[in-house]
């Protein structure tokens, strides 16, 4: 029996490439770029080159404060000037005093001081002179010294933790050194009686006693302590210095 022929040989079919690319469904999306500023939302028309009148309005609000900042932050500043401003003048006003406040200065009238033998209450005997308050009376020992001139006088505001005002002196050279006799036989009195008070005359009243306290007072310096209370202390000045009837 014959053989059938043999089938005829295929053509050569190169094999299919190794590397296909991907389809657009398998295209892996492209880095991350964030918007440019001022960007309009997304969905939003883009702004027109020349805004048109009212087209502001199509901008998100958080874009508009951003014009309104310098002014936010000069209004800040001028409140903070009316804030230092009030300071001074809180400050000027607390270090300016009633009466004389200052020096060197002549007294309208004569400043005796004079170390105190005794105190009684009102109404005074004779021989002694009356406070200006009216509440107390003095009996002044001998001696004592006049003071005419002073080289500074001021009502000062509390300082140091305290809460008084003080009334601070500043006598002449040749007051410092009658001042400081005057004052060591005062501090060697024995503490809480008269003979520890020198009182401060004038216009024939006392004006004030204070006792002296840890020695004789040298170099002129002089600062009378107690309760003042600002309008105290300045009547104080004034009343020393001769600017306000004693």
């Amino acid at each position: 029996m014959a053989q059938p022929p043999d089938d005829p040989p295929e053509p050569f079919r190169p094999p299919p490439p190794i590397y296909a690319p991907p389809s657009s469904a398998d295209t892996p999306p492209p880095p991350y770029a964030p918007p440019p500023p001022n960007a309009p939302p997304p969905g939003a028309a883009p702004p027109a080159a020349y805004p048109l009148p009212g087209a502001a309005a199509q901008y998100p609000s958080a874009a508009r404060p951003a014009a309104r900042t310098p002014l936010i932050i000069a209004g800040a500043a001028a409140l903070v000037f009316v804030l230092l401003a009030a300071g001074v003048a809180v400050y000027l006003a607390t270090r300016g005093g009633g009466g004389y406040d200052g020096g060197p200065a002549d007294l309208r009238q004569p400043l005796t001081l004079q170390q105190v033998a005794a105190v009684s209450q009102a109404p005074c005997a004779a021989g002694t002179l009356p406070e200006a308050s009216g509440t107390s009376c003095y009996r002044l020992a001998g001696g004592g010294m006049t003071v005419r001139r002073v080289e500074h006088m001021k009502a000062e505001p509390p300082a140091g933790g305290t809460t008084s005002w003080t009334v601070q002196i500043g006598l002449t050279a040749a007051d410092a050194r009658a001042f400081a006799r005057l004052t060591e036989a005062a501090a060697r009195q024995q503490p809480g009686t008269p003979g520890q008070q020198i009182a401060m005359v004038a216009g024939g009243r006392v004006l004030s006693a204070p006792a002296v306290t840890g020695g004789p007072i040298t170099g002129g310096s002089v600062q009378i302590t107690g309760s003042f209370t600002r309008a105290k202390a300045e009547d104080l000045v004034a009343r020393i210095s001769g600017r306000r009837p004693s």
